[in-house]
């Protein structure tokens, strides 16, 4: 026990200065080409963290961040609903499914900065939309696939506790069908 603490504590130890070397490395190796370097290319640590209490003293710093937070809550809440609603609509009818599954694999499958130029080609650079397109195209595939695989496997956890606990005569099978969609059972 009192050797397993001991290791635990070394490797936590070892982790922490390997952490610690690379970090001053980093910064150390960021100084020596800030040296080399104009400021406008890049800047050194010491300017960097200036100009950071100066946005931050001056309130820009924070301003910009809510608004950062705002896009990004208004592209993602966006995106969840967009997604759970078309999620659910295509668990309903597989003509939308047929339709619909295509487009979703493009948005997923296409790179973010193809959508990046086009939503700059679309909505312009300084425009709010940008950010707020950019955040919900990205997060939209990604909700949509989990909200659609979930619902089909709740349906399937409800059809193999069906087998379980009951019998499978014509009373419970009605009953069942109207509660849950059929057409997770027939066409998926």
């Amino acid at each position: 026990m009192k050797i397993s603490i001991i290791k635990f504590l070394q490797k936590k130890l070892k982790t922490a200065l390997i952490s610690t070397i690379s970090f001053w490395m980093v910064l150390i190796g960021w100084m020596i080409l800030a040296d080399n370097f104009n400021p406008l290319i890049l800047p050194s640590p010491v300017q960097v963290i200036d100009a950071l209490i100066t946005l931050f003293k001056s309130g820009e710093l924070q301003h910009h961040f809510f608004i950062s937070i705002q896009r990004t809550f208004i592209g993602y809440s966006s995106a969840v609903i967009f997604g759970c609603g078309l999620a659910l609509l295509l668990a309903k009818s597989w003509i939308l499914r047929k339709v619909f599954r295509p487009l979703i694999t493009v948005i997923q499958s296409t790179p973010p900065i193809i959508w990046l130029v086009l939503a700059v080609i679309w909505f312009g650079i300084s425009d709010d939309l940008t950010p707020i397109f950019l955040i919900f195209i990205v997060s939209l595939p990604i909700i949509f696939i989990n909200i659609y695989e979930v619902n089909k496997f709740f349906v399937c956890l409800l059809f193999f506790f069906i087998k379980i606990f009951y019998s499978f005569n014509c009373v419970y099978l009605i009953y069942i069908f109207i509660i849950s969609d059929s057409n997770y059972s027939w066409k998926s």
